[in-house]
């Protein structure tokens, strides 16, 4: 997944600060864009080379429209919380 995006970080000649193995994808959207939750901890982050979201903060050492933490949202069970309210 994040392997084919590798040249967003080598054209900002950074090192890709996670690793991709220790996460899944709990959300894809048709644009591309994942949501993804950490396998031990659920820490959420979410990868969106295409995106116009708001309430997201670059992960530190990732190029801009790259992996992001959304606001106020640190792990997969406050995401549900959030995407079931959102749904009511």
């Amino acid at each position: 997944m994040l392997t084919d995006y590798a040249w967003l970080w080598d054209d900002d000649d950074l090192k890709l600060s996670i690793n991709p193995d220790e996460y899944y994808a709990v959300a894809e959207e048709a644009n591309g864009n994942l949501t993804l939750a950490h396998r031990d901890d659920g820490r959420l982050l979410l990868f969106a080379p295409d995106h116009a979201f708001v309430n997201v903060t670059p992960l530190a050492g990732s190029p801009p429209y790259s992996l992001l933490t959304i606001d106020h949202v640190p792990n997969l069970a406050a995401w549900i919380e959030v995407c079931a309210s959102a749904w009511r």
